[in-house]
């Protein structure tokens, strides 16, 4: 019989009912259990097998081709993350200062993580995903300032727009977007 273990970490059972069995490998649910049954059940025989792991699950975002939600069935880095998600935007990923937000505990911890060694082929040390944690790509600083240019000047002067100061009877300094 295949049960579900509930968001609070535990699975009901007939003669027992709730076990909790959060964190628990399976062979320690199964002793658990077996000592649970010992009083109903002469020679229990159980057997605990995994059959699917659920709410495993990590977020990427920023500067990758196809952020969002990741599953994640095992071990995962930090850079398989941002594969899975498309790679890095090359043009404008700071793949030297990768962020990864974990909760733990009701706090969010913050982590720096320089992938720029492993896209050179160099060895670096991996950085492993736990459930629930968020990659954020950032920008370069060069695009930063594009984009601040690109909003507050390009996008404020209108196209056609001419401006010009006479510093003297011979020289004129200006501006034409157009």
């Amino acid at each position: 019989m295949a049960l579900p273990i509930r968001p609070d970490g535990k699975i009901t059972l007939q003669l027992v009912g709730d076990v909790d069995v959060m964190g628990k490998t399976p062979s320690e649910v199964r002793e658990e259990l077996r000592t649970l049954f010992t009083p109903h059940l002469k020679n229990p025989e159980v057997a605990v097998i995994v059959q699917a792991l659920v709410n495993r699950r990590v977020w990427v975002g920023g500067q990758v081709y196809a952020g969002g939600m990741l599953e994640m069935p095992g071990k995962l880095t930090v850079l398989d993350a941002v594969m899975q998600a498309g790679g890095f935007i090359s043009d404008t990923a700071r793949v030297g200062n990768v962020v990864v937000i974990r909760h733990k505990d009701g706090i969010r911890y913050g982590a720096s993580i320089d992938l720029g060694p492993a896209l050179d082929g160099e060895p670096y040390e991996p950085f492993f995903l736990e459930p629930y944690d968020i990659v954020y790509v950032p920008m370069t600083t060069i695009t930063k300032i594009g984009q601040w240019i690109d909003t507050h000047i390009n996008r404020i002067i209108p196209l056609g727009f001419t401006y010009g100061y006479q510093l003297n009877d011979r020289s004129r300094i200006g501006i034409d977007t157009g």
